[in-house]
């Protein structure tokens, strides 16, 4: 079956996940690159030039590559991920547009851990700080208010903010992952750009890099901090099956 994933249950049984598109691994003659990934998703980072919204969401167990996928490797061109080859990309179309100065990018980065949002940007005491509820606006949408924004003008920013929120985010062993993300971190690019009129034109991209799900008697993760997790997954879960309807 064509851009399916096919999984065998214990009791010999089938199923079959149907997807748009199926990385995988050789020999299936797969793809599976870093950048043949980013290939599938980068006209959504261009669509916040004309003010469209985009969400891109990692979601799987413990140790699966949901943080590598998005982040990968900074120091490294090939294994670089979504985060940021999307500033690259975005970056060249603005210097390639004729009205590149009037166009801002920014970045916000928080995490979501045991049902309270933190601010991983925040210079503040304790290196982060808590943010108030989310907030709905008719102009803005949904925001976390207060939380910080930095604007990013090129690559090497971008990494410094990443590697400086990266490392302020919660982690814990397993016995899958020795450096396990307890937190959904939530990555959000605000692009804000002026017209001829005066008005201004807004997207955001956000990408989602969400704790892993799991059966704590296989990783031996915290369960008093897991049970929140596996709980707003369940959530998500049902948000996404309702809006497929």
């Amino acid at each position: 079956m064509d851009n399916a994933l096919e999984v065998v249950s214990q009791d010999g049984g089938t199923l079959y996940f149907l997807s748009d598109k199926v990385h995988g691994l050789p020999p299936d003659g797969l793809s599976n690159t870093q950048a043949d990934i980013f290939s599938d998703v980068q006209d959504m980072m261009l669509d916040t030039l004309e003010g469209l919204n985009g969400c891109i969401m990692a979601y799987g167990q413990t140790g699966s590559g949901k943080t590598f996928t998005l982040a990968g490797n900074l120091d490294s061109s090939p294994d670089q991920g979504i985060l940021t080859r999307s500033v690259n990309h975005l970056s060249k179309a603005i210097r390639e547009g004729s009205d590149g100065n009037q166009i801002q990018v920014h970045l916000s980065m928080v995490e979501i851990f045991c049902e309270s949002i933190r601010d991983l940007l925040s210079d503040g005491p304790g290196s982060t700080s808590w943010c108030p509820a989310v907030q709905r606006g008719k102009e803005l949408g949904t925001i976390i208010a207060r939380a910080t924004e930095v604007a990013v003008t090129d690559y090497s920013e971008l990494v410094e903010l990443t590697q400086q929120a990266l490392a302020r985010r919660t982690m814990a062993p397993t016995s899958t992952n020795a450096a396990s993300s307890r937190s959904h971190c939530l990555i959000t690019f605000t692009v804000q750009r002026l017209l001829p009129d005066g008005s201004v034109m807004r997207g955001k991209l956000s990408l989602v890099d969400l704790a892993g799900s799991e059966h704590h008697e296989n990783t031996l993760a915290d369960v008093e901090r897991g049970v929140p997790v596996d709980a707003s997954l369940c959530v998500l879960g049902n948000v996404v099956k309702a809006v497929a309807k």
